[in-house]
């Protein structure tokens, strides 16, 4: 079944130099992403993400992708200014649709639109 099928990206969110896990997915209710970040010597789980399904939505629609750090160019199109990437991010992709880009900020991930 589709919801059973996870989408995944491992990278270095934060900047401590220890890997970091983002996994989204889906249950028969609602899609979700979730990330496990190294905090000092313990993890946290954040909830990055989650829009209830709409009825009959039996596709997956979206999978993540890793971005390393890099710049991105500003997009006044979307309002969005230059993003200089230190530190590993993610994207969700959402199938013909659009694009987010998710950045660590210490606390959460803030998203800024990259395509619609």
């Amino acid at each position: 079944m589709a919801y059973q099928t996870p989408s995944a990206v491992i990278g270095d969110f934060n900047g401590d130099n220890k890997l970091h896990l983002v996994v989204s997915g889906r249950n028969p209710k609602e899609k979700i992403t979730v990330a496990l970040i190294s905090e000092k010597d313990n993890y946290q789980i954040l909830e990055v993400w989650k829009s209830p399904l709409v009825e009959n939505e039996n596709s997956i629609f979206h999978h993540l992708t890793l971005i390393t750090p890099t710049k991105i160019s500003e997009n006044k199109k979307f309002n969005r200014t230059e993003i200089n990437l230190k530190t590993d991010a993610f994207v969700i992709n959402f199938f013909e649709k659009s694009s987010t880009i998710y950045v660590y900020d210490g606390n959460k991930f803030i998203s800024y639109q990259m395509s619609d």
